[in-house]
């Protein structure tokens, strides 16, 4: 029979014998939760919560305890239009003791339908606590300063971030490294969040193991780009002049595994300090090239087979976290006629030596010591360990800020010599700069302000690059003032490589102070 059009229902009397099932299916169903819903509304003698069920919900779900007793209400179904019901035989009374059991039945059956879905859901979310309950990772205060020595490490440098800003390594002394007797070279990784020592490695036990002399140095570490590792060279420097065959290489360490890989460079060192640029394949651990002298220039590009060469569109810049040097006259007094003399700075050098990888992320550059000449003296006289940069062509600053801290590097400060008889000395130190991951602003310690000094608190100055004004200053409180900072810890200032934080290192003070940046 076709819709009748007025309740949206089919004409029942038509219905096939299949249709009639479901209808009675349907109106048993509808029986049973009449008879649910009154059973329920009679717990057993002394019971004081009333369960009731809610509107649309079916049996066994959506039940509330009520600590007020409600009055009984009748819900029979009604009737199928058209056609009755058959007669239902009448059902028997069931016995309080029965009605109890009933009731109790019907509760664990809801427990058991309440566990059974949350297991569900447990499965389909594979497992996974909800979203709520998982603990986010730590986040980085905006200041924080780290007292190295808590871990018995001194005299820290060489800092390098890792490439998610989560980690910091740095090479420190294991101990005082005032005294001759500590534990070596000590390779330490800080949470950049938590503030607190991860991993480290000790030199001296890693050359063991490879059956190499302790007296090895390492060069500044590098992170490699995925942050799994850390790679270094090793070598003699000329605090130890080593024989013809001394022993040097590239070692790698895998962080998660704590795996070590050490490789050999077949070329000897001289029996002086070894200023030489080596470029290792990382994919197979061979030194693939080694380059005594890089010709000055601002920026260098890769070549195919993992070379570096000067070019004005490289990869590679000088401009990156480095170092202001002066280079002062040889000439004495006796042979100067008037200023310059040997105080003042005949030339200045800008001097980056942080490690490079190649685009590809096969090779990896160490060290790097690229230097170019800044506009400075009229270097009129010969002048002390400057080879022939400062021969070369000076480079102008590429920004405003880097302008504004190569005029105070020029400027100095005047120190008194403590006798009243004497005039003062100008004085003149480095001046270490970085800029942050968009260019945007640069940051320094400047003259009077910096470790130098000698104060209880020292400062990071940080520039705008495009106008070269002074966007705020950053403090650092010291323990230790009568000591300065040391041309071996380069960079001491470095952005993350995401320029969200700043990091400053103080070698004297053993302190590693953390800023972030947002």
């Amino acid at each position: 029979m076709p819709f009748d059009g007025r309740d949206g229902r089919g004409d029942q009397r038509g219905q096939s014998p299949g249709e009639q099932d479901e209808q009675d299916e349907q109106d048993e169903r509808q029986r049973r939760l009449a008879a649910l819903r009154n059973l329920v509304q009679q717990p057993e003698q002394g019971q004081q919560a009333n369960w009731t069920a809610q509107p649309g919900a079916t049996p066994g779900q959506g039940m509330q305890a009520e600590t007020v007793r409600r009055p009984r209400v009748s819900t029979p179904h009604p009737p199928s239009p058209r056609v009755a019901s058959a007669p239902r035989p009448p059902q028997p009374r069931m016995r309080p003791a029965e009605r109890g059991a009933a009731w109790r039945l019907g509760v664990v059956a809801l427990v058991i339908v309440v566990l059974a879905t949350g297991a569900g859901l447990w499965i389909i979310k594979g497992g996974q606590r909800p979203s709520g309950s998982v603990s986010r990772p730590p986040v980085m205060p905006p200041i924080n300063t780290l007292d190295l020595e808590a871990y018995n490490l001194s005299c820290p440098k060489d800092m390098a971030w890792s490439p998610n800003g989560t980690q910091i390594a740095l090479w420190a002394t294991l101990g005082d490294c005032g005294n001759d007797q500590t534990g070596g070279p000590e390779l330490a990784i800080f949470d950049t969040r938590t503030g607190k020592l991860t991993d480290g490695a000790t030199l001296y036990s890693l050359l063991a193991k490879q059956g190499l002399p302790q007296q090895l140095i390492p060069s500044p570490a590098a992170w490699s780009p995925d942050g799994a590792s850390l790679s270094f060279s090793v070598g003699y420097t000329y605090y130890q002049p080593p024989a013809s065959d001394a022993p040097h290489g590239l070692v790698t360490i895998t962080v998660a595994h704590n795996a070590v890989r050490y490789t050999a460079d077949p070329t000897p060192l001289p029996a002086i300090e070894d200023d030489a640029m080596r470029i290792w394949d990382i994919t197979s651990g061979k030194l693939v090239h080694t380059i005594a002298d890089l010709t000055p220039a601002t920026r260098y590009a890769w070549g195919a087979d993992g070379s570096l060469a000067p070019s004005p569109s490289g990869a590679v810049s000088i401009w990156q976290a480095g170092r202001i040097d002066p280079i002062v006259a040889i000439a004495g007094n006796e042979d100067v006629q008037g200023p310059p003399d040997e105080y003042v700075p005949q030339d200045w050098l800008y001097v980056s030596s942080m490690p490079q990888w190649s685009p590809d992320h096969r090779y990896l550059a160490l060290p790097v010591s690229l230097a170019v000449r800044l506009p400075g003296g009229p270097h009129a006289f010969p002048v002390y360990g400057c080879s022939s940069l400062c021969d070369s062509t000076p480079v102008a600053p590429p920004d405003k800020a880097f302008s504004a801290a190569l005029a105070a590097a020029q400027n100095g400060w005047l120190v008194s010599s403590g006798q009243p008889a004497q005039p003062a000395m100008q004085q003149f130190y480095s001046l270490d700069i970085a800029w942050r991951a968009d260019g945007q602003e640069l940051a320094t310690m400047l003259p009077n302000e910096d470790y130098n000094l000698g104060e209880p608190v020292a400062k990071v100055t940080i520039f705008n690059t495009r106008t070269g004004a002074v966007v705020t200053k950053l403090p650092i409180t010291r323990a230790v003032v009568n000591m300065g900072g040391s041309t071996d810890a380069m960079p001491e200032i470095v952005w993350s490589p995401r320029g969200a934080s700043l990091a400053a290192l103080d070698y004297a003070d053993a302190t590693l102070t953390l800023w972030r940046a947002e």
